[in-house]
């Protein structure tokens, strides 16, 4: 995102969606990146979070076919994984689950 300070990241991944930009969301400890198809014509939005040390590219296939079923797909690295930041303190569940 222009304008968006990036701290480091673990690996720079393709984008799921294909054109679509990484987006960040800025924290105190790093960023945490994400893929967001955009609008749905379902109203129904599916948020892919892959498990421990997988990248939001992980949902590469499924992805793209939700998003040709109408809906709309958020996929997320982790933190301290793909494009998200490698900075932060802890990488616990509960922690990646407050992110």
């Amino acid at each position: 995102m222009p304008g968006v300070s990036r701290k480091p990241s673990a690996v720079s991944l393709p984008a799921v969606f294909g054109g679509n930009q990484v987006s960040v969301i800025e924290l105190d400890e790093g960023a945490i990146a994400f893929e967001d198809s955009g609008k749905s014509a379902s109203g129904k939005t599916f948020y892919c979070l892959p498990g421990m040390g997988d990248f939001r590219h992980t949902f590469r296939f499924l992805a793209p076919r939700l998003v040709a079923s109408g809906h709309r797909v958020i996929c997320q690295d982790l933190r301290g994984v793909g494009d998200s930041s490698t900075t932060f303190k802890s990488f616990t569940i509960e922690d990646c689950a407050r992110d």
